[in-house]
């Protein structure tokens, strides 16, 4: 369906969103996080720009894409820096 309405004209753009449990492993332990799954064109179609790194395109969003992530500056602060 996410294909179709990509397709449709009465859309400018489409972005998809999920929002699974998470965990993560970081600092030698596993803790909860909050996230979202998003469509690759998400972030182009709301404006946002990166602080460092890059975001996700629509070249993400295939089965074979590469596994990336984004991480919020004050997470990445938190947990890894």
């Amino acid at each position: 369906m996410f294909d179709w309405l990509r397709k449709e004209r009465m859309f400018e753009d489409v972005c998809g969103v999920n929002t699974p449990i998470s965990t993560v492993e970081a600092k030698g332990g596993t803790l909860p996080a909050s996230g979202h799954a998003l469509s690759g064109d998400c972030y182009e179609m709301l404006g946002v720009r990166p602080a460092i790194g890059r975001l996700f395109t629509r070249e993400d969003d295939r089965p074979a894409g590469p596994h990336v992530v984004v991480l919020s500056y004050i997470f990445g602060q938190r947990q890894l820096w």
